[in-house]
């Protein structure tokens, strides 16, 4: 049986980008080279890993300051040499090629004129995750190569085949250069996360929400986090000194989460879970876990396409769990949600609305606390995260057993004539 390749490499033929560029350089005492250089930095050669100081091979007390090409010799430099009798002006050659020229003038000259060369890319431990265009793809291979010869950080390009659609929110992959392990170390926030890219969800983007979060959240807070995937907020909240519950429903994130939460050192700050979301919250709001991790004080519920879906968790907690909950007060929730609206107040109308369509008894004239616009993911769809305290009316209603509809298959099943209230959406796809 033929082994599976452990790499994918495209040639390229790196000659095509030689060149001897022709310049000046000042020849001068190895005792003047940092009054020099300080005095006319600005007219010398600034080209990444190239040295613009260079000992010269007739003389250890001598050196070679290389001037910027193209631009002669300029005044300046000639009134300096004109004050010293030992210093001259000698040519010399730039010898440049393949290693020297970022990627996407290297793409810009290999790519058709009528491609458009890749502008940035997401970076995840050693692993470089593009999103290519139809017209990119008969090229991908020749993009990969070239990005992973010219970014020395990354071992391995790879492609997003199609859209987050599973249940576990992990993208299908194709290694377009590189080794062919999608294994990898990431890290943020002073901790490291080990994590499979094509089995387990990660979003390098979104570390800047999770440092706004970690800003808000105090040392004795109890964090509930419904969706944390590998535990890239869980894990530093925990090393902040922070009790968590940390569930995800993918075993792959479970296994990787409880990697990461030993390899971090906060294992007696964090208990993992493997639970479906409804499952978690049941288990979390009794007595059989450890009193200190108890009643929790905060949740994180990062889950944008249907997260708020399962709000209905909360729907009569006090009557769920009278134990834990019947006097404590109630938690602060923090869901995230995409929407489409034309104005950031037009999408806090719209999640509010999404919110009691849930949670009937949610009053955001009284529990709301912000409404934060994370980002742009395109111009139709924007992500923002709603935070409110869970509210009397709600903790003590009945309790709801099955998790609603999302907005747009909640409106097809009303009858005919009845309002259907915001249902402006987009597709259910993480960022």
């Amino acid at each position: 049986m033929e082994k599976a390749p452990t790499e994918v490499k495209t040639p390229i033929n790196r000659s095509l980008f030689d060149r001897k560029t022709v310049t000046k350089s000042v020849r001068l005492p190895a005792k003047d080279v940092d009054s020099f250089v300080k005095t006319f930095r600005g007219f010398l050669l600034n080209r990444e890993r190239r040295s613009n100081v260079l000992k010269c091979a007739d003389d250890e007390n001598c050196r070679l300051v290389v001037l910027a090409p193209g631009a002669g010799v300029p005044p300046e430099v000639q009134a300096w040499l004109g004050e010293r009798e030992s210093t001259r002006l000698e040519d010399y050659e730039i010898l440049e090629g393949y290693d020297d020229l970022q990627y996407d003038v290297i793409l810009k000259q290999l790519l058709p004129p009528d491609v458009i060369v890749p502008h940035g890319f997401e970076t995840i431990g050693d692993v470089a995750l593009l999103n290519l265009r139809d017209t990119q793809l008969a090229h991908k291979n020749l993009i990969g190569q070239v990005i992973l010869d010219r970014t020395p950080m990354l071992r391995t390009v790879v492609m997003k085949a199609e859209a987050l659609s599973n249940q576990f929110r992990t993208p299908e992959l194709e290694v377009i250069a590189g080794g062919t392990s999608l294994e990898t170390v990431h890290n943020e926030g002073k901790c490291a996360f080990a994590l499979d890219v094509g089995r387990v969800y990660w979003n390098s983007r979104l570390q800047n929400e999770r440092d706004r979060i970690l800003k808000l959240l105090p040392t004795k807070a109890v964090l509930a986090d419904m969706f944390c995937g590998i535990g890239p907020l869980a894990i530093r909240a925990a090393k902040k000194g922070i009790r968590v519950l940390a569930n995800d429903l993918n075993p792959a994130c479970y296994e990787y989460l409880k990697k990461n939460a030993s390899a971090n050192k906060v294992e007696d700050h964090l208990i993992p879970y493997c639970l479906d979301a409804g499952a978690f919250l049941d288990l979390i709001s009794t007595t059989d876990i450890p009193p200190e991790y108890r009643p929790f004080t905060h949740v994180y519920m990062n889950l944008p396409g249907d997260a708020i879906e399962f709000l209905y968790v909360f729907q009569g907690l006090r009557k769920k769990a009278p134990e834990v909950w019947a006097t404590a007060e109630l938690p602060l929730i923090m869901v995230y949600g995409f929407d489409a609206g034309e104005t950031s107040d037009a999408c806090a109308a719209n999640l509010n609305a999404r919110i009691k369509r849930v949670l009937r008894d949610y009053d955001p004239e009284k529990d709301l606390v912000d409404v934060h616009h994370i980002k742009d993911v395109s111009p139709q769809k924007k992500m923002f995260c709603v935070t409110f305290r869970l509210s009397e009316i709600v903790a003590n209603g009945t309790p709801i057993t099955q998790k609603p509809p999302p907005p747009a298959e909640a409106a097809q099943r009303k009858p005919s004539g009845e309002d259907p209230g915001p249902t402006k959406r987009v597709n259910v796809e993480d960022c």
